[in-house]
């Protein structure tokens, strides 16, 4: 597929940045949010999802509606070690599970 590797290069590179995301330093040394945005992503990688988003809307087949809206409550910075813990496998099989059922 032509421009297929510069999709996955954009796509690393933007994740990287998101994941690093707009936080800093506090006095003490912990890391806060500097800052919130809103971003509406849209993907086919449920590792993708997860890592990046607060909140992943799983939408129906056509016509699109909202099949379910599940709440992503890991920790931030997400580094790509998150994807190896319980939680996270956790929150793909759930999503990996609502993308298999039946249209209601």
């Amino acid at each position: 597929v032509r421009g297929g590797s510069h999709g996955l290069i954009a796509r690393r590179l933007l994740r990287a940045h998101v994941v690093r995301g707009p936080y800093r330093k506090t006095r003490l040394g912990q890391t806060a949010p500097s800052g919130r945005k809103t971003v509406v992503f849209v993907t086919h990688s449920i590792p993708e999802a997860i890592a990046l988003s607060d909140r992943v809307v799983v939408l129906s087949p056509r016509p699109g509606t909202v099949r379910a809206a599940i709440d992503i409550e890991l920790p931030r910075p997400r580094t790509q070690e998150i994807e190896r813990t319980a939680p996270f496998l956790d929150y793909a099989d759930q999503l990996r599970n609502l993308l298999k059922e039946a249209p209601a």
